[in-house]
């Protein structure tokens, strides 16, 4: 081979070399193209998502410092709440509420039973009936289940010493009904 022909034959080489590499430089200036696209893309979401978690955080916050002053009202209104009439409440619902009034099943059964001890009261009420029913419907509960405890420790105290026969399967079975 000829000096002229390899001569020839290294510059076909070193242009084909230079022509890859023309080729990769112009795939990876369009490569960055779309890079610095999808970046812009993902920065806008990014700042999309970052209003919103600051709109959201400061609801939550304005949210938070609502029910705290709430809170802070009703605990002045828990504050009015006459211990002695809540004590009253609780008699008079154990003493005539008994025999109408067992479980309440939800909140209008609550309302019902707290307006029905209004007239057992000793006092006359000095404040609205809804107002009544809001403060001292959690006493009417109370005296409620007071009063379901009584009668289940009376049932227990009657019962004890009393021998009960049972039968199972088939066989005739004595026990006793302790204390415990």
């Amino acid at each position: 081979m000829s000096v002229g022909k390899k001569h020839w034959e290294q510059m076909k080489a070193e242009i084909e070399r230079l022509t890859k590499m023309q080729d990769d430089h112009t795939k990876l200036r369009s490569d960055y193209s779309k890079l610095e696209l999808f970046h812009g893309q993902l920065q806008e979401k990014y700042d999309k998502d970052i209003k919103l978690k600051d709109t959201t955080i400061s609801l939550q916050l304005q949210r938070i410092e609502d029910l705290s002053k709430a809170l802070a009202d009703s605990g002045h209104q828990a504050a009015a709440i006459n211990e002695d009439l809540k004590k009253q409440v609780i008699e008079a619902t154990e003493i005539y509420l008994q025999r109408t009034w067992k479980f309440l099943e939800d909140r209008t059964d609550l309302v019902d039973a707290t307006k029905e001890v209004v007239p057992y009261l000793p006092h006359p009420l000095t404040m609205e009936e809804d107002e009544f029913v809001t403060n001292y419907g959690q006493a009417v509960n109370k005296g409620l289940k007071n009063m379901r405890q009584n009668v289940q420790a009376e049932c227990k105290k009657r019962a004890k010493g009393t021998w009960n026969i049972v039968i199972l399967h088939g066989k005739l079975c004595l026990f006793s009904i302790s204390s415990q």
